[in-house]
């Protein structure tokens, strides 16, 4: 780990300076290489910018992080990173750049489609490969919560998992058992998660970053806590509560699916909050926050 950040940090600090870099712009979660980047960038005394892949939560404690700027999605994450001692005039709001392909779909007032059979998108998570959970577990898991959808009469099930899982197997094999033959598995970038949010009517998961493009796009949210935490990074608990039904591993929510899917009261409840949620934490969703951030690098520079 030494020799790496040594290494990292010594190879950026030598292209700031042979290449003459006026700013260092990051976009990601504040990973090693470019919490080094930063640290390069502070002790060439030049400008870092840092524009978020996800929401922020721990990598602002990072101490570099207190001297870079930043181009966050929203007015709440702004407050965060106040509260976390990055002064308000090193923060702009542009909106999240990570999502500026979601415009094309949002176009068209994506809203719970009224077909017969619904669509269940069931996200995974590299849990496995990721050391967070050992396989059994985790298996023993996503084989009750498709016993769960199993339940449900005239659905279809689309699991789409992350690129990085390597157990395909042990999903088909869970599968076979099913009831419900009209289960698809989709693998790697075969389908964008854009296309395949905006053609379910629910999302079933356990991540993040899918969550946002779900609400953007007007489908109710069943997130699936792997190991009970009940948190969202940088996210309002009582606020993601109104949007997002968040449950524990253990829950058989058959029922709060049925509901979801059939009664129009609640649906209508959850899209009316998940509208309060984007606005107060992704200002616009317009497919020009790359725009904006062009724009506050060339401030950047100019100042």
């Amino acid at each position: 780990m030494i020799y790496l950040v040594s290494l990292y940090y010594e190879l950026i600090k030598d292209i700031i300076k042979t290449k003459k870099i006026q700013l260092v712009f990051l976009t990601g979660n504040g990973t090693l290489i470019e919490r080094c980047a930063l640290a390069a960038a502070n002790n060439t005394n030049k400008d870092s910018l840092f524009s978020p892949h996800g929401t922020l939560s721990e990598a602002t404690d990072y101490p570099f992080f207190k001297k870079a700027k930043f181009a966050v999605f929203g007015k709440e994450e702004k407050r965060m990173l106040i509260r976390k001692g990055i002064i308000k005039e090193n923060i702009k709001i542009t909106g999240p750049l990570v999502f500026d392909n979601l415009s094309e779909y949002l176009k068209n007032g994506n809203k719970l489609k009224s077909t017969k059979k619904k669509i269940i998108l069931f996200a995974t998570q590299a849990a496995v490969e990721k050391n967070m959970i050992n396989k059994k577990d985790y298996f023993g898991n996503i084989k009750n919560y498709l016993k769960t959808l199993d339940k449900i009469r005239d659905i279809s099930i689309v699991i789409k998992l992350h690129p990085a899982e390597k157990y395909v197997g042990e999903y088909k094999k869970i599968i076979q058992s099913l009831n419900n033959k009209d289960v698809s598995i989709i693998q790697g970038k075969e389908r964008s998660i854009y296309e395949l949010i905006n053609k379910s009517d629910i999302l079933v998961t356990f991540k993040t970053s899918v969550l946002f493009i779900a609400m953007a796009l007007h489908k109710p949210i069943i997130k699936i806590d792997l190991f009970d935490h009940h948190t969202i990074p940088s996210i309002d608990e009582k606020e993601a509560s109104q949007a997002i039904l968040q449950i524990g591993h253990k829950t058989d929510f058959s029922t709060i699916l049925k509901k979801i899917l059939f009664d129009e009261a609640i649906q209508k409840k959850i899209l009316n909050k998940q509208d309060e949620f984007i606005k107060n934490y992704f200002y616009k969703m317009d497919g020009k926050a790359y725009e904006r951030v062009f724009e506050y690098i060339c401030q950047i520079i100019r100042d």
